[in-house]
Formats: structure tokens, sequence, C-alpha cells
């Protein structure tokens, strides 16, 4: 889905089948952020925010959260830190999708 959303724009836009995947890809090379799904086999994107957390290397990577899940309040106080956006699958404009990477990699570069 976020292939055909961003097939055309300026961003290349790699995937994962899964957290494990997905963490040795961005060990392997690092991105400028993460779309990150939280159902996900293997590891979730929990699992996967807290392992890029746990290293400085990759403490900083911005993440965009794209869900289908409803979250609890729970998820959301889980989520809060260091996540630049949660955005549900159902609906998601490219406008919008193109609007918060733009967003979130101009605030990784600011600082």
């Amino acid at each position: 889905m976020i292939s055909q959303l961003l097939g055309d724009s300026r961003y290349r836009v790699e995937g994962a089948i899964d957290g494990e995947q997905a963490l040795n890809a961005i060990h392997s090379a690092p991105p400028d952020i993460l779309l990150l799904d939280l159902l996900m086999p293997k590891l979730d994107g929990f699992g996967v925010i807290q392992k890029l957390r746990e290293q400085p290397e990759t403490s900083r990577i911005p993440i965009i959260i794209l869900t289908a899940k409803s979250l609890t309040e729970a998820d959301a106080a889980a989520l809060k830190e260091g996540i630049y956006a949660i955005i549900q699958k159902q609906g998601l404009q490219r406008k919008t999708l193109l609007q918060q990477i733009h967003g979130a990699i101009e605030k990784a570069l600011t600082g």
C-alpha cells in the first residue's frame, strides 16, 4: 500500500515482511524515516520501537505509525515517546502521508 502511494514520489520505499526483517534492514542501511505498522509477525511494531530506541545509532530515526489497530490508552502512552505521528491506514491519502513524512524529516533535521 505504501509503495503504491509513494511509488512516484522522491522517496525510496523499502518494505519488510516482519519486525525482525525490518530491524535487520534498518541496521544494514539506516533509513531517514520509518513508516511502521504495529501488527506484524515475529516482532510487532512496539518491539521494533523498543529495539530501535535501545541503540544510539537508531534511537533518533523518526517514526510514523501506520496502523489499522484501534489504540488503547496504554498503547497510545507507550507510543508517545519518540513517535512523530500515528496515522490510521483506513482512508489514508497520499497528500496526508507526504505531509507527515516531510514534517517528520524536517523535524529530525532541525532537532
